[in-house]
């Protein structure tokens, strides 16, 4: 009996790994679970992903970084800059292994970014819940950006930047020669590497006026390590150049944002409307945020006025810096944010504290241990069960996208019948068609504006809201057949000109093809009875 005991005990020792899932670690797991469910069940809806792939595919196929654009008719040997062509090339190399993993990539990107918000607010508060409520809150109010698309590196970069900056104003933890690595890589992977850039500057003149000016008692940088972020700072100027457009690169960035055609096609460069749902939470933080300034015992220093009035200024500005403002801010307004909780919660605490034996009960805390291990074991493998029926295993396009995104049906019919260009289509659809026509086919139209400029945009804004002038474009272009979407007013315009036929339709797509004696064939073979005009709901 003591040997079996002896070796039963043993046996427990050697499986004491397992009591390092913990209920905390157990909680973090969870709402890492929640946000893999939440991610995976959402089909690639992304329109410029697939000019992603297929930039990624030309730079791979030609061994070249493109200069001019190839893509496009309209825009044909005009200047483009890939500056994504990093984060192009491992999504298109992923992609080889199924359009499924593009959506697995996204998630844990996303994931990623919830585990660095975490882990910086609870070094800033030490609340663990508060942490995790707040990091779980920012991540699902960025949800409209859950994209596939290389914005998700600078949400992983930021939240980097934002830790180690917070590290060494806070808890005077050097973590900055890490700073110039990361920046080598942000600038080959996204045009938001200046956002590094800003949060140093934003460090720097903050501390710097803080020594000065500053009533705050909040833990201050030395004029020493003021020196030593403005040397970090430059030499990440300085890496910034490391990339295969060098200084070009700094020009795309300020193209990106003052075009005025931009935020016509391009929602997200627009302001936010507090009209919509998916500014709710945004609003809910911002509010919340403010609530904690205002209510907290202490006040935030010039620095972290500094941050948080220049990322709010910027998620004001357009609805795609949002997700940013989430990320830096949250290690501004939480201390003050616990500060809030801990007051009230000391009230409750006065006012209802109850009375204890002071009895001992450690054989009942010691079941309740046990049982709480089992119950997190048992949960785990429950949830990563579920979390795997969640998993878009197919590798078909069809099934891991939104179908009403794309015109699926319809490249295949242009594929299958090899309609004669050139073709004029819908912006949305734009990077889609590169990806799947390329290069027998070139697009009118991508979502790429800054490549466009204002006055090719303008073009196809006379066609899509119907100007004056508009039938002027398409010849301009001899424009041969239109890929549309079936709900759009240009659909029921077409309709009634005489000089079109529609030959395709399904529920989200039309083509029509101008009547012509070339064409004559296509027309015999499929044309169609007119669209019922009710049938189509603009």
């Amino acid at each position: 009996m003591d040997k079996k005991n002896k070796s039963a005990t043993s046996f427990l020792y050697d499986l004491n790994f397992l009591k390092i899932l913990t209920t905390r670690r157990l909680i973090i797991i969870c709402f890492l679970g929640i946000i893999f469910w939440i991610g995976l069940g959402v089909k690639m809806f992304e329109p410029d992903i697939w000019r992603h792939l297929a930039t990624g595919r030309y730079i791979l196929e030609n061994r070249a970084f493109p200069q001019i654009e190839v893509f496009s008719y309209t825009a044909l040997s005009k200047s483009w800059i890939a500056y994504s062509w990093l984060a192009e090339i491992i999504f298109f190399k992923i992609s080889l292994l199924g359009i499924n993993w593009l959506i697995i990539l996204r998630v844990f990107l996303i994931t990623v970014v919830f585990g660095i918000i975490l882990k910086t607010v609870y070094n800033r508060t030490g609340n663990f819940n508060l942490a995790v409520l707040i990091s779980f809150i920012i991540i699902v109010s960025f949800g409209p950006s859950w994209e596939e698309r290389p914005q998700l590196f600078s949400f992983v970069f930021t939240g980097l930047f934002t830790y180690i900056l917070s590290e060494y104003k806070y808890r005077n933890k050097d973590y900055l020669w890490v700073l110039p690595f990361i920046m080598l890589f942000w600038v080959n992977l996204h045009i938001y590497f200046i956002i590094g850039w800003i949060l140093i500057a934003l460090y720097v003149i903050g501390e710097y006026f803080r020594n000065r000016l500053d009533w705050s008692n909040n833990p201050r940088l030395s004029p020493e390590q003021i020196r030593k972020l403005v040397k970090i700072l430059l030499v990440c100027i300085v890496v910034s150049f490391l990339n295969p457009y060098t200084y070009r690169i700094f020009f795309q960035a300020y193209e990106f944002v003052t075009m005025g055609a931009t935020a016509e096609v391009a929602g997200e460069m627009r302001s936010p409307s507090f009209h919509l749902s998916l500014v709710f939470l945004f609003e809910i933080l911002m509010f919340i945020a403010f609530l904690s300034f205002i209510c907290s015992p202490r006040r935030p220093d010039f620095t972290e006025w500094c941050i948080f009035f220049g990322f709010t200024h910027q998620s004001f500005y357009a609805l795609r810096n949002m997700p940013f403002w989430g990320i830096v801010t949250a290690s501004i307004y939480t201390p003050y944010l616990n500060d809030v909780i801990n007051l009230i919660s000391s009230k409750f605490k006065k006012k209802f504290e109850l009375n204890s034996s002071g009895k001992d009960e450690p054989q009942v805390e010691g079941l309740l241990k046990k049982c709480s291990l089992v119950f997190n074991w048992v949960f785990l493998c429950g949830l990563i069960i579920i979390i795997n029926l969640r998993v878009p295993y197919s590798k078909e396009i069809k099934s891991c996208v939104q179908e009403r995104s794309y015109p699926i049906q319809a490249v295949e019919f242009i594929k299958e019948n090899k309609l004669p260009g050139p073709m004029f289509n819908s912006l949305l659809w734009g990077s889609y068609l590169i990806y799947m026509l390329y290069p027998e086919y070139k697009v009118a139209f991508d979502g790429r504006t800054q490549v466009y400029g204002d006055k090719l945009l303008q073009e196809y804004c006379d066609v899509q809201n119907i100007n004056p002038g508009w039938q002027d474009v398409l010849e301009k272009y001899k424009v041969n057949f239109i890929l549309w979407r079936r709900e759009k007013p240009l659909t029921q315009i077409l309709i009634k000109d005489t000089n079109w036929e529609l030959i395709y339709q399904d529920e989200w797509a039309v083509i029509f093809i101008k009547k012509t004696e070339n064409n004559k064939k296509i027309i015999e073979r499929f044309g169609q009875q007119v669209l019922n005009e009710k049938e189509i709901k603009p």
